[in-house]
């Protein structure tokens, strides 16, 4: 983490694992790979951003580009936020173009497209189905067409690097100082990651082979969203003139529009499903070991809907594998050379470990709801990062 001064507050931890999931949507979202440290500062001819630039900038200002992205007023009349708003909007726009226009160009000459990245996916497919309507008739004006539009291919795209930005950034800024103030989970891990992948570094491993064998790795990133996950809940409507709901031994109707909130973190806590330790941050919880081949699986401590940290059902999130191959890449990553200790930040009146253990539980604890969960005053506390 940014460590030049000796500080690694929270702060800065949620800085650097912004910058991470910017720099994991560009590359598996668009084929954009950039020197992490420079590469939002390579700003093409032309542009006023870098493509990850111009993407970092609009996920951080969600709020500010859906108010005033639209605006249409004279230059001179709209102010330098307002400008840089609109700058990033015209950036993007016409990277997305960009993208889909060459990855729309190979694929229709047969070269199969640019690579292995989602936008390429998409577009793929949509190809795919341009031709299939040809075949059909429906390029004709016969029927709904089963492809997408351009705008509706760039609303995709941004929708699914909105979905996937705060939600893993946010997870892992949370399980950071879950972990330092947890030692012994630490050596959990490590026990596996050194069973796993050796004095060998992770960042070369084969993702068909190891990560199934992360298991501890991926429990860690379920507890960390059971008790801190990206939202407290969720909203949904019935289709058609509603919907029969049966809670316990009762039958609900639930009418047309009438909104129904499912409180994950109360399901999440409830010691019903998660016994009297429900509020402790305990990732083995999530751990079975069979008793012949002695395999570690991750396995939900109670039947039914009790864990909803990428909801559930037929819209479940699309994003739940990518997400957990981000988080367990990362932890198995810093883990493997390093260990995480509370950050002493003696300038805060902390004198010794103990009193930064206690600042950083104070810190974790003191968190609200914004876009995401999120953490009040991370600068309050800190987390190091110590070599093994």
């Amino acid at each position: 983490m940014n460590t030049t001064k000796g500080i690694a507050s929270m702060a800065d931890w949620r800085t650097d694992l912004h910058l991470l999931a910017i720099h994991v949507l560009s590359a598996a979202g668009f084929g954009h790979s950039h020197d992490f440290s420079r590469g939002l500062q390579e700003v093409p001819q032309g542009k006023t951003k870098s493509f990850s630039g111009a993407l970092n900038f609009l996920l951080m200002n969600i709020l500010p580009v859906l108010i005033f992205g639209n605006m249409k007023l004279p230059e001179f009349l709209t102010w330098a936020k307002c400008r840089e708003i609109h700058g990033a909007i015209k950036d993007f726009g016409e990277y997305m173009a960009e993208s889909v226009a060459y990855t729309r160009a190979t694929t229709q000459s047969g070269g199969g497209g640019r690579q292995a990245d989602i936008a390429s996916a998409l577009i793929e497919a949509d190809e795919a189905a341009k031709r299939e309507d040809k075949l059909s008739g429906k390029s004709f004006g016969k029927g709904k067409p089963n492809f997408l539009s351009d705008e509706e291919l760039y609303g995709n795209l941004y929708a699914f690097n909105i979905a996937g930005f705060d939600t893993t950034a946010g997870s892992l800024s949370y399980a950071m100082p879950l972990l330092a103030l947890n030692e012994d989970v630490q050596k959990w891990v490590v026990e596996e990651l050194d069973a796993v992948f050796g004095t060998n570094s992770p960042v070369q491993s084969d993702y068909e082979t190891n990560f199934p064998k992360l298991t501890r790795c991926l429990a860690v990133m379920h507890e960390t969203i059971r008790l801190w996950g990206p939202l407290p809940e969720i909203a949904r409507v019935p289709a058609g003139e509603g919907q029969s709901l049966r809670v316990g031994d009762k039958e609900l109707f639930i009418t047309k529009d009438m909104q129904v909130s499912t409180n994950f973190y109360g399901i999440h806590a409830d010691p019903r499903w998660w016994g009297p330790a429900s509020l402790e941050w305990k990732p083995e919880r999530w751990v079975t070991k069979d008793s012949d081949t002695r395999l570690e699986s991750i396995n939900c401590p109670a039947d039914g809907a009790t864990f909803l940290g990428w909801s559930a059902g037929p819209r479940i999130c699309p994003g739940k594998k990518f997400s957990q191959v981000e988080f367990v890449a990362t932890i198995a990553t810093l883990l493997h050379k390093f260990r995480l200790k509370p950050l002493v930040m003696q300038e805060l009146g902390m004198m010794d470990e103990g009193d930064a253990r206690e600042a950083l539980k104070k810190t974790v604890a003191a968190s609200q709801f914004m876009l995401t969960t999120k953490m009040i005053a991370p600068e309050n506390a800190g987390v190091v990062l110590v070599p093994r």
